[in-house]
């Protein structure tokens, strides 16, 4: 069972990390927030989209395992965030940070409601394999970097 004092440790490191994230792109010109880093790949934009679409479905998929331990996930999408993947390209980095930090909001305020032993537990889900624990991949979501050959652009 997690303890709290390992929980009040996550929940701080997630608000440190995405504060130096935001940090780093706020600091992006409009030009290299609109360009992908590597070429051909996603655009900065639309990776900060895919981070909110993500943090909104893993919140979805802890939600359901709490209501049922051991639940299929799959097709689970979570709400729709202010700004989609595909309307990336429209929006300033202040307004996809703004989200940004909406969605680690709402994350915060779900670690803090689940009880300690209600951690462990899991949900299956297809991509990434049967039985996971559930609150695992929203205390540690994926980082831009890590975006996989295959993804929808």
């Amino acid at each position: 069972m997690a303890e709290q004092a390992q929980i009040d440790e996550l929940t701080q490191k997630m608000t440190v990390e995405r504060a130096a994230l935001l940090a780093a792109l706020e600091s992006l010109s409009k030009d290299e927030a609109s360009s992908s880093p590597t070429g051909g790949e996603w655009t900065t934009k639309q990776q900060m989209s895919h981070l909110c679409e993500m943090e909104s479905a893993y919140r979805a998929w802890v939600e359901r395992a709490l209501e049922q331990d051991g639940a299929n996930v799959d097709g689970i999408r979570g709400n729709r965030v202010a700004i989609p993947l595909e309307d990336a390209s429209a929006h300033t980095v202040s307004e996809h940070t703004a989200e940004m930090r909406r969605q680690r909001e709402q994350t915060i305020r779900l670690i803090a409601s689940i009880q300690p032993g209600d951690f462990e537990r899991r949900a299956t889900n297809s991509l990434f394999g049967s039985d996971r624990d559930a609150v695992a991949p929203l205390l540690l979501p994926p980082r831009p970097d890590a975006r996989r050959s295959g993804q929808r652009p």
